[in-house]
């Protein structure tokens, strides 16, 4: 027989856009909510928790197990498998106590860990994966001071597999990425900032390429997700049919307009720009990486706030990668994407929305019934110290997480008696 927990709480954020419950009740049954409304019509259950506020799970929808430690590309190559494995199975347990129960990986051992956390050998969130990112021959996907015959030789699960040119190949490395047991597509439709010699403004799929993987992708229940950082790029994307934009700098008008019709998402990764222009120099960046991440913060808040103001449905997500707190980009300080979300014009309810309801959704038609708190659905769910709705940043904070659910499950529990 299941047990069934209730937690009755001051304010129950249920995910949607509709406002708290003030003195509200979650009630769910082994990995399923049974309720969640008013306290005062819950039904019984087993178990019942008292705390200050509920909300789900968070997602966060662009981020890359890695098991590296700095923006050194030679670090990121010449990591031992092994090591690289052992590191991120620590990210795994980071990322849940910080409250995200639900990743969408864009690119890295994601598939990998996937099968550990499942299997029980690994304490983790769901982890949904693509493999390695398909990008061109000298682009963003590509180790630019690497022979390419050298890269493809070492198989390293970002940079070399994944390199592709014209429509047939693009659509064969879709299938190597779906025979691995992809859950979506990763591609790079424009060039990054992390790589040495492609522009960021550059488009470097053409459409027929990305219409190939899109295609491919669909025809399997998959959705594609762009990295795009220039217009040219981003335009070609959304044309031919990706799910989603991420990172999306020089995004304007047309794009925009054209995303909410086709129904686009957006993720942002405002966090990962910050950290890399405060960090980056210390931490390995070489000089055309801060170079180029310069041109980048110039004008990246602008554009996410003209597509906020315009309706283009966001994400969040924070493009973080690497191990322990004194790590580049650390596991475990994905909440403070959430802040700055509010900083383009986001409520606290608007951030929390695009953390949980919207995160699953990014996914298309494998999306898991979770990042919302309503009957039916899975009980991912977390339990709060305090009410995020009045300060966004108590959930930066690991101490003011007081249970973390993942199917029903307690997986982290920092004083519930239960």
């Amino acid at each position: 027989m299941e047990k069934t927990v209730k937690i009755e709480t001051d304010v129950l954020i249920d995910g949607s856009l509709d406002g708290p419950v003030k003195n509200g009740a979650l009630v769910f049954s082994g990995s399923e909510i049974v309720y969640a409304g008013e306290a005062e019509h819950a039904p019984k259950a087993d178990v019942t928790i008292n705390e200050k506020a509920v909300m789900p799970g968070m997602w966060d929808t662009h981020a890359h197990f890695f098991g590296v430690k700095t923006a050194n590309p030679s670090e990121w190559l010449l990591t031992p498998p092994t090591q690289m494995a052992m590191r991120v199975t620590y990210d795994a347990k980071t990322a849940v106590e910080a409250g995200i129960t639900g990743v969408r990986e864009a690119g890295g051992i994601g598939l990998d860990l996937k099968y550990m956390i499942n299997d029980g050998s690994v304490i983790g969130p769901r982890v949904f994966a693509p493999g390695a990112p398909l990008g061109t021959t000298g682009g963003h996907a590509d180790m630019h001071m690497v022979p390419l015959d050298v890269l493809k030789a070492f198989q390293n699960p970002f940079f070399g597999s994944g390199i592709v040119d014209g429509p047939w190949e693009a659509k064969k490395a879709v299938r190597m990425q779906l025979r691995a047991g992809a859950d979506h597509i990763k591609i790079m439709a424009s060039g990054g900032v992390m790589s040495q010699r492609d522009s960021p403004h550059h488009q470097e799929f053409t459409y027929e390429e990305v219409k190939a993987i899109v295609e491919e992708a669909k025809a399997k229940d998959r959705i594609v997700m762009a990295h795009a950082h220039g217009a040219a790029g981003m335009k070609v994307a959304v044309e031919a049919g990706v799910h989603s934009i991420e990172h999306g700098t020089w995004i304007n008008e047309e794009i925009i307009d054209l995303m909410i019709e086709r129904g686009t998402f957006l993720v942002p990764t405002i966090y990962i720009t910050r950290r890399l222009m405060e960090l980056g120099p210390k931490m390995g960046a070489q000089p055309e990486v801060i170079e180029k991440m310069k041109v980048v913060m110039k004008d990246h808040l602008n554009g996410m706030k003209l597509a906020y103001k315009k309706g283009v449905k966001i994400a969040m997500g924070t493009d973080i990668y690497s191990s322990g707190s004194d790590s580049l980009v650390p596991w475990g300080e994905n909440a403070k994407e959430l802040e700055n979300l509010t900083e383009i014009g986001m409520t606290p309810l608007e951030a929390i929305h695009a953390s949980t309801y919207n995160g699953p959704l990014t996914l298309g038609p494998r999306a898991p019934k979770t990042g919302y708190l309503h009957e039916g659905y899975d009980a991912d769910v977390l339990i709060l110290k305090e009410d995020p709705l009045k300060d966004i940043t108590i959930l930066q904070n690991k101490q003011n997480i007081l249970g973390v659910f993942i199917l029903g499950e307690l997986i982290i529990n920092r004083g519930l008696k239960i």
